[in-house]
């Protein structure tokens, strides 16, 4: 809302509509006001980035190896790998952009798709939350060696076909829709690999009780 109010502000100051904030701090001409701004820039600039792409991203390294990273040494990891990666090469290039943010849609799509459909459709909307930190093989969550392999084929099926939607140019009409097509067809492989594996495990099941 203070978007579009500021927003529209601009057009009745400068005859204009200006959305970026910074642009419109440099045609205001007063010195504190412009120090003032800058300062909120910077804090907000950093508060942002450390709550959404620092602290998860910490977290599911100490998560992935928590015998030798904790999370202090998980923030550590991503910090040095953000420099890394160089994101204002990607930023500073529109193709680039869309590249990258087409590619990042095709790889989260699946997972959401998965997701959804685990909750709903599969778990029924129960979750046994005490299960979720329990490990071995009595667990619900445990899978096959900790692992839901049905899971992991539908993450992968649906993230070849998005990234080729948002990567090839021929489908560049598509690409802004590859995290939906992603998550379509992820969820639609999940949902016929869970329904596969549990008539198997039936059938398993049965077998076993004629025998005895």
């Amino acid at each position: 809302m203070a978007t579009v109010v500021i927003t529209a502000g601009t057009i009745t100051v400068f005859g204009e509509a200006i959305v970026d904030p910074v642009l419109i701090v440099q045609k205001i001409e007063n010195s504190v006001v412009n120090l003032i701004a800058a300062i909120v820039f910077i804090v907000a600039t950093l508060a942002i980035n450390i709550v959404a792409n620092l602290v998860s991203p910490a977290y599911d390294l100490a998560n992935a190896a928590p015998k030798h990273i904790n999370f202090k040494k998980g923030t550590i990891i991503t910090a040095i790998l953000s420099v890394l990666v160089m994101p204002w090469k990607i930023y500073v290039s529109p193709v680039a952009v869309n590249y990258f943010l087409g590619g990042l849609g095709a790889f989260l799509g699946p997972i959401f798709g998965v997701m959804v459909i685990d909750y709903y459709l599969v778990k029924q909307q129960k979750v046994d939350v005490h299960s979720l930190y329990k490990e071995g093989a009595t667990s619900p969550y445990w899978y096959k060696n900790g692992f839901n392999l049905q899971a992991l084929a539908a993450f992968i099926i649906g993230s070849i076909f998005a990234a080729i939607v948002a990567l090839v140019p021929m489908f560049s009409y598509f690409a802004p829709f590859s995290w939906f097509i992603g998550a379509m067809i992820s969820a639609v492989a999940y949902r016929g690999l869970m329904q596969r594996n549990q008539q198997i495990v039936v059938e398993k099941t049965q077998s076993i009780s004629v025998i005895e």
